[in-house]
């Protein structure tokens, strides 16, 4: 699974406003990498309203 489809999945995940994800990650900091890019476009798409 590529970086894009993860953050996609994710973002679905995030966006469906389920409580609760549980993330199991092998390699924490790619998944700390990745969560932090997902947030910071969401900052953009927020601020860009």
């Amino acid at each position: 699974m590529t970086n894009k489809d993860i953050l996609h999945e994710l973002d679905v995940l995030i966006r469906s406003r389920y409580s609760l994800i549980f993330l199991d990650a092998k390699e924490e900091k790619r998944a700390e990498a990745l969560l932090k890019l997902l947030a910071d476009q969401g900052n953009g798409q927020r601020e860009g309203r």
